[in-house]
């Protein structure tokens, strides 16, 4: 098959990352695989290096993610290209390529992924049967969990197009993580510590590195507290460690290409958000090797065993001692990663990929 993807770019978004992952997997399966991003500019360099070195075209548009334009450059090359299959990831993106399904020749057939449980345009009302009309114009809608599945299909009542496909993580390269350490690139970390890591965009919105900071004033200052990531929200979080008297013990790395190690090399891995659709982060913590607990929302209790594994949303008290317990008992500590190396085994990137081969297959079929 010739696929294409579609997204807006290759930014530190858990989106971004699946498709470093799964397209290389494409390729290897024999197919001609190409992607393109609307915007470089938010792109990691890191990202695009590695599917270009293993064959995959990237093509970059190199417009802002809502400009028109996009959809005029969409409609010329999948003229040119004739690709059997184009999938779109995120919005803007999937609306530009619905809007350029009306040019194209219908042998192209289209996918959608619905990578959350909500998004802004729900909001509003009026703009129901704009997106009912967007997403008609796709062949098949992807949807990462049963609940995402849900509140999509409560929202456009097309439950006949959508399929649920579970993301996955690159459990191979996880697992060969603490292979790749060299001791000197992290005496950035104190080892007598007992070390708390967080992975996740600074969008407060949606993350929760609020509760995370509250409870960590709870803890006494044997712990040292890791942020790995980017976002608007970054100097919020900044701003309340120092009013919080904890910037001291408290760590922000920015954007990592070592996140596979640096969960190996903490005590406890941590996700403290409002809501998620799939969490790839809570799946690579769970394989990571070392204990993961995450907030008791939807999008964080699909992707782990059991209650064991939640805390409640919002509540700065009990995570402190839900950390305290775990750090502070082996038993515990060492029941939630067996218990979690086991789990995290029905969700692998190869089974996620060849899902979607499947899925495209029966459909040109």
């Amino acid at each position: 098959m010739k696929i294409l993807h579609l997204i807006n770019d290759l930014g530190s978004g858990g989106a971004e990352k699946l498709l470093t992952d799964i397209l290389p997997i494409m390729k290897e399966e024999g197919h001609e695989v190409s992607l393109i991003i609307l915007n470089q500019n938010n792109s990691l360099s890191f990202y695009k290096e590695k599917l270009e070195t293993i064959g995959v075209r990237v093509i970059d548009f190199k417009k802002s993610f809502y400009s028109p334009i996009n959809i005029f450059y969409l409609i010329q090359l999948l003229k040119k290209e004739g690709y059997d299959i184009v999938h779109a990831h995120l919005f803007p993106s999937f609306y530009h390529l619905a809007v350029a399904s009306l040019f194209i020749s219908k042998k192209t057939k289209l996918f959608y992924t619905e990578h959350s449980v909500t998004n802004n345009r729900r909001k509003y009302i009026s703009l129901k049967l704009l997106d009912k009309w967007v997403y008609n114009k796709y062949d098949r809608i992807i949807c990462i969990t049963d609940v995402v599945k849900k509140r999509l299909n409560e929202w456009i009542n097309e439950s006949w197009k959508s399929v649920v496909i579970n993301n996955g993580v690159n459990l191979k390269e996880i697992s060969s993580a603490h292979k790749n350490i060299i001791e000197e690139d992290y005496n950035f970390i104190n080892f007598n510590k007992k070390n708390l890591l967080m992975v996740g965009r600074f969008n407060l919105a949606i993350k929760n590195q609020e509760c995370l900071v509250k409870a960590f004033t709870l803890l006494d200052d044997t712990y040292h507290l890791y942020f790995v990531g980017i976002g608007d929200g970054v100097d919020d979080i900044k701003n309340l460690c120092t009013q919080l008297d904890i910037d001291n013990r408290v760590f922000f790395l920015g954007l990592r290409t070592d996140v596979y190690q640096l969960m190996h090399l903490v005590d406890l891995n941590i996700l403290s958000t409002h809501y998620e659709g799939l969490s790839g982060v809570a799946l690579e913590g769970l394989a990571s090797g070392k204990p993961f607990i995450g907030s008791d929302v939807e999008g964080v209790k699909e992707a782990v065993p059991n209650k064991d594994f939640l805390f409640p949303d919002d509540n700065p008290q009990v995570l402190a001692d839900t950390i305290q317990k775990v750090l502070n008992d082996k038993a515990i500590s060492d029941y939630l990663v067996s218990e979690g190396l086991k789990f995290v085994e029905n969700y692998s990137i190869d089974k996620m990929a060849l899902s979607y081969l499947y899925v495209y297959k029966e459909i040109l079929n």
